[in-house]
């Protein structure tokens, strides 16, 4: 499962455009006052103007090559602060073979460099830049009940369970794309951020030809083969 295009809200787009261009490197494919949109690997990331009551934030990470986790440590920390978890700013995450580095950026949202795998020692690289970064790979959905929204996921999208859902925490998919599922409430690492649903427009490569607009959640999952 690989996501083509992740559409979320921020409080601030001309916040967000700097962030992501003057401090991270990329280039804004599409920069406007209700709109902003970076391209990230092989993922179209794109920021729309939220104008409601409650501030927005989100979860989301982007892969990396794992052979290249170092670097991109190095390259992260000489831009934003890297925010430790359990006084550790390189997280290992045993169960899914995988590193990651977190930050916030000026959305306040919860970013994570995630790479996965064991590094090749015979593969060539260039310098770690903001060009190496892949994809984004996992984005966070906040529900009310995380089982019986992975069941839904896996009927009618067709999305694997990546991982046995538990009452308030699950993944679906697989290691090129995850959707974490999360019940409201419950705190995003490393910074204990709860997790509240808010828009989502997420269009991806998987298993099934489908759109669905979960009932009462502001998601919209595009599928298709």
């Amino acid at each position: 499962m690989r996501f083509e295009s992740l559409t979320l809200e921020t409080r601030d787009v001309q916040a967000i455009t700097t962030f992501y261009t003057e401090i991270m490197g990329l280039v804004a494919t599409r920069a406007e006052s209700e709109q902003t949109s970076f391209q990230i690997g092989a993922t179209e990331l794109t920021f729309k103007q939220f104008t409601g009551d409650q501030a927005s934030s989100y979860h989301f990470a982007i892969e990396i090559p794992p052979n290249q986790i170092y670097e991109a440590g190095a390259w992260l920390a000489s831009r934003v602060p890297i925010l430790p978890f359990q006084g550790k700013t390189l997280v290992e995450h045993q169960a899914w073979n995988a590193k990651a580095y977190y930050f916030t950026d000026a959305g306040g949202n919860v970013v994570e460099l995630i790479a996965r795998g064991a590094a090749v020692k015979s593969a060539r690289k260039k310098a770690f830049n903001q060009t190496s970064l892949l994809r984004v790979s996992e984005v966070g959905l906040v529900v009310p009940s995380v089982k019986r929204f992975c069941e839904q996921l896996n009927v009618l999208m067709e999305i694997p369970y990546y991982q046995e859902p538990s009452e308030d925490f699950a993944a679906m998919g697989d290691e090129e794309g995850l959707l974490i599922v999360s019940v409201s409430g419950r705190g995003w690492i490393p910074i204990n951020l709860p997790a509240r649903p808010h828009t989502i427009i997420l269009r991806m490569k998987g298993n099934v030809n489908r759109r669905w607009i979960p009932n009462g959640l502001p998601y919209i999952l595009d599928s298709h083969t």
